[in-house]
């Protein structure tokens, strides 16, 4: 079988000045991509109009392409994730989440309302944060539906919860210790 450098070919059209460009061939080129029948007869009706959709199009299929995670890559993505709920949300000796009881303080109707909103936010954010937990789980579960970027932006998102949880304890914890 001979290894075709389809990239290449893209990109060797898109270098190209437009006035040199071959507006069949990138009309060729996409119904290749994308396997839109419909849509190749109607660029060809009218190439001089559709040039700037050839355009844009075979960009936008050339970026997705070289740009795409190799599965180093989403391997990578996938250990992190795997660490991120090992290590952070699992129960642990030591791990304060163990050891959570109902984490209300007996003089939380005292306290000042931002404080008391402290404790609302952070039942909020820990209710997001199991069902993150949970998306993370089931996608590290279901290899083949995962896009390793989703799989990432859930991992940051849990992070920054995360942190925004443990300012809000310590804040509610230590109001009026000072």
């Amino acid at each position: 079988m001979i290894k075709y450098n389809f990239n290449a070919v893209i990109k060797a059209w898109l270098d190209a000045a437009p006035e040199d460009r071959n507006l069949a061939l990138g009309a060729t080129i996409l119904l290749q991509l994308d396997g839109n029948k419909i849509r190749h007869n109607n660029i060809m009706r009218n190439l001089g109009r559709n040039a700037g959709l050839i355009e844009s199009e075979l960009r936008r299929h050339y970026e997705l392409r070289v740009n795409r995670p190799s599965e180093e890559d989403k391997e990578k993505i996938r250990k992190e994730a795997k660490d991120l709920l090992s290590e952070k949300f699992s129960h642990k000796s030591g791990n304060t989440a163990a050891a959570f009881k109902a984490g209300r303080r007996a003089d939380h109707d005292t306290l000042p309302e931002e404080i008391q909103s402290l404790y609302r936010k952070n039942l909020e954010l820990r209710h997001s944060m199991q069902q993150l937990h949970l998306q993370i789980r089931n996608l590290l579960k279901s290899r083949k539906d995962c896009a390793p970027q989703d799989l990432k932006d859930l991992c940051a998102l849990l992070k920054k919860q995360d942190t925004e949880y443990r300012l809000n304890w310590k804040k509610y914890d230590d109001y009026g210790k000072e």
